[in-house]
């Protein structure tokens, strides 16, 4: 399946390209999504339409993910996030916008309104990552087993679908389209090897700090999986 709609959506942004869609009236409020890991800005499409009349709605690939694939600095921490996301918002001339973000854009959108308190209108984060789970401690980088770095080279679809239904309260609903565009989008160039090394540079911090300091109405929610 072709995944581009057109060549246009493509930006130029601290120094990487980044693929995006850019809708709604220019002169609306700006909400801007932000995708989970594994993710692409694909899975918004239908929160975009129901928004695109009130809203100015930006959806953009992470770093690493979909057709916006590496980044050539090699960088996928968080300070590296935020500066390709205040980069992007200077880009397309807004000052100031909503975010709902996803898991790591979950994590990004919080960070962000943490550092840049003035940019940031609402927040709406869906299961954001940013917590310690298994495997994951503050300051320390997660073990990346091999079984991971082999994905680089071996790829199932099976995988993909076995690793995707577990977010979904009714594993029904996880539709094989879904699972072809996982898939499909993690076959592109250099992304598995990207999507490890993002792994690699992980190390959470302590969230209370910077939760603290937003300022931003927030709302956090459970994911019943957004795709």
């Amino acid at each position: 399946m072709n995944y581009l709609i057109s060549p246009d959506h493509y930006r130029d942004v601290a120094g990487i390209r980044l693929h995006l869609r850019d809708s709604g009236p220019r002169d609306a409020p700006s909400v801007i999504f932000l995708h989970g890991f594994g993710s692409s800005l694909h899975t918004w499409e239908p929160w975009a339409r129901s928004l695109l009349d009130k809203y100015r709605v930006v959806r953009y690939e992470l770093p690493g993910f979909g057709l916006t694939g590496p980044d050539p600095t090699g960088g996928y921490t968080d300070e590296r996030g935020m500066a390709i996301l205040a980069a992007l918002m200077d880009k397309l001339s807004i000052q100031r916008a909503s975010l709902i973000g996803n898991s790591i854009g979950g994590r990004l959108a919080w960070r962000f309104a943490a550092r840049y308190p003035g940019r940031i209108v609402k927040l709406a984060l869906i299961s954001p990552d940013g917590f310690p789970s298994p495997g994951y401690e503050y300051g320390k980088v997660p073990e990346v087993t091999l079984f991971v770095r082999m994905m680089k080279y071996v790829l199932r679809r099976a995988f993909v679908r076995a690793n995707l239904a577990p977010a979904y309260a009714y594993p029904r609903r996880l539709s094989n389209a879904t699972v072809d565009r996982y898939y499909e989008l993690m076959l592109a160039p250099g992304v598995r090897g990207a999507m490890i090394s993002r792994l690699e540079q992980t190390k959470l911090e302590p969230p209370e700090p910077f939760l603290k300091s937003i300022e931003a109405s927030t709302l956090v929610c459970g994911d019943n999986r957004i795709n």
